[in-house]
């Protein structure tokens, strides 16, 4: 937290977290597909219409906030920046990924939602003072911060609140779990970007 008051009250500390944000990211990464030829046993010219369809496909995905972002206000591009600079600020940013509607034109459902790292916190069911940590009561697992491991080591789930820290409403103060992976797929419910 004392990185964010730093970023938002101090002019050097801006200016040092912009530039690495516009030296590492810049524009954003993009999409350059290469395909292999010979393993696909396809020709250079299928390969080359092969790649500018995936650029073509990837950008109405990437490029349309509405498509791409949960909240429907940043691109592909800006999130990354948004995304860098609350790691650099935070320490921590996480990525909820979730599954929007398909329209004839927005026809991916992938969507991303940025999450600061105040919006992961133990549950005060789990005995956390303060949301530091404690134990799942449902199976035993240690929650750190928000992040539940198992006997391992290994993170199982992310526990995410619908209020930041000491924030002034009338709406009642929820966690909710979400497993790390998804049970019939597999694939990532929570990206986590730290240090």
């Amino acid at each position: 937290r004392f990185g964010r008051l730093m970023y938002m009250g101090t002019p050097v500390a801006t200016s040092a977290v912009k530039t690495h944000r516009t030296n590492t990211i810049g524009l954003g990464l993009k999409l350059n597909p290469r395909p292999d030829i010979e393993y696909l046993g396809i020709t250079q010219e299928e390969a080359t219409e092969w790649a500018r369809t995936v650029r073509r496909e990837f950008s109405l995905w990437a490029s349309h906030k509405e498509a791409c972002d949960t909240l429907g206000i940043n691109d592909f591009y800006e999130l990354q920046q948004l995304l860098l600079t609350s790691w650099l600020t935070s320490g921590d940013v996480f990525v909820l990924v979730q599954q929007g509607k398909a329209t004839p034109y927005r026809p991916y459902t992938l969507r991303l939602r940025a999450l600061e790292a105040d919006l992961v916190t133990t549950p005060s069911a789990a005995g956390a003072i303060a949301g530091t940590s404690g134990i799942n009561p449902n199976n035993g697992n240690r929650i750190f911060d928000g992040i539940e491991v198992d006997r391992n080591g290994a993170v199982v789930a992310y526990h995410i609140t619908n209020h930041y820290p000491y924030e002034s409403t009338v709406t009642p103060y929820e966690t909710k779990r979400i497993p790390a992976y998804g049970r019939k797929t597999g694939l990532p419910n929570v990206l986590h970007l730290n240090r």
